[in-house]
């Protein structure tokens, strides 16, 4: 009898760790359904756990199955908003109300004086009306898309590569070098960027010829550029990439040889000449496995490997 008292008050006195039920309505400053809007109709609480659910009619969601602790809930997957901070301890949490900021795409090109390749940089775009918050920043490539939610914002060019200036960045009639724009309701437009560059220009030509197999062109890939360059594979197998900027890249034949290996190359100020890519030959190897005993054949995978060095790199220029 005093034993299972004792046990009694033990079991009444440990914490209980149960698990409760979080819920609430989104509400989307566009006046949009949260439930049909294309790919931001997802709910998704994250913590000691993350679970992800659709938002129901009406905008409502309901999480089950939480267990106590710090949490940041998020709609998504296309949604730019601040995470809601929620603290689960011994109850359900109800009546959230989760706000989805307006928001819009902004879209952008980049241009080259000389049609020139494109550098790797990037845009920031800072909040004007409220300082502060962390900038939103994304690689300007030749077209492209973020989004924003609404406010005034002020744009600015991160790690231009030397050689290349910001020429020019126009949003309609605003100069975004000087001036700050606004993301509201409606598309603000494309902003189109120029680039400047130096003389002589940033860039070299990178040429060599292709050795063994039936290339009908080469790609060269690598950081300092956003765009993946070709050349087209001469009858005897010479290519040519007329504006390479420096630093490193990889090289690759098309079609693609699954036992070509890629093709390291490094740019320096003056022009790589005699580059070689190199599709060994092949040959058919057969085989036959042989199983003892009456059981199945097993999946097995083989591979053969020619135990030579890697190739070396190809010249540098200086």
């Amino acid at each position: 009898m005093v034993r299972a008292l004792l046990l009694s008050l033990l079991l009444a006195a440990m914490p209980q760790t149960g698990t409760f039920k979080v819920s609430g309505t989104v509400v989307r400053d566009d006046k949009l359904d949260p439930a049909t809007v294309n790919q931001a109709n997802q709910i998704r609480i994250s913590g000691p756990s993350t679970t992800i659910v659709n938002i129901g009619a009406g905008g409502t969601f309901e999480f089950p199955n939480i267990r106590p602790g710090n949490y940041q809930i998020v709609v998504g997957p296309r949604i730019t908003m601040s995470p809601m901070a929620v603290v689960v301890t011994d109850s359900d949490v109800k009546d959230l109300r989760v706000v989805v900021p307006l928001s819009n795409d902004v879209t952008g090109t980049v241009a080259v004086d000389g049609n020139g390749p494109r550098p790797r940089f990037q845009l920031s775009f800072t909040r004007a009306d409220s300082p502060g918050g962390n900038p939103t920043n994304i690689t300007a490539s030749t077209s492209f898309t973020l989004t924003l939610p609404a406010g005034e914002y002020r744009m600015a060019a991160v790690g231009l590569p030397s050689g290349f200036t910001l020429k020019s960045a126009t949003l309609g009639n605003t100069d975004l070098l000087n001036q700050t724009f606004k993301v509201g309701q409606g598309p603000p437009g494309t902003i189109a960027i120029s680039l400047g560059v130096s003389s002589p220009p940033p860039w070299v030509k990178v040429s060599g010829q292709v050795v063994g197999g039936n290339a009908t062109s080469v790609t060269l890939s690598g950081t300092p550029m956003v765009d993946t360059l070709n050349a087209r594979v001469g009858p005897d197998g010479t290519f040519e990439f007329p504006m390479v900027l420096p630093g490193n890249y990889t090289a690759r034949v098309v079609p693609a040889v699954a036992i070509a290996p890629p093709t390291p190359i490094t740019v320096g100020s003056a022009d790589v000449k005699n580059v070689e890519v190199r599709i060994p030959a092949s040959k058919e190897v057969s085989g036959k496995i042989t199983v003892r005993g009456n059981v199945p054949v097993p999946r097995l995978i083989l591979s053969l490997a020619n135990g030579t060095a890697p190739v070396p790199a190809n010249a540098t220029g200086t």
